[in-house]
């Protein structure tokens, strides 16, 4: 599977695909500058730990920001 990323000003969406290039799930929680590192990694955990994915079942990542400060 693909971890896509999308970092916007006002969100932060996680979508799933697989090797077949069909989405397999997503999630969207509010992007927040004054957040830590540390919250979105447990923010990304804990959805795929919702959608039964292991962090094994991820091949590859695709990061898109919008939000400089953030992406640092």
């Amino acid at each position: 599977m693909v971890l896509l990323v999308d970092l916007r000003n006002r969100f932060l969406a996680f979508s799933l695909y697989s090797s077949s290039r069909q989405e397999v799930a997503s999630f969207k929680t509010l992007s927040d500058k004054l957040k830590s590192a540390d919250e979105y990694a447990l923010s990304l955990r804990q959805f795929l730990a919702l959608e039964n994915v292991s962090k094994e079942d991820i091949e590859g990542a695709l990061l898109e920001s919008v939000v400089p400060t953030l992406t640092k």
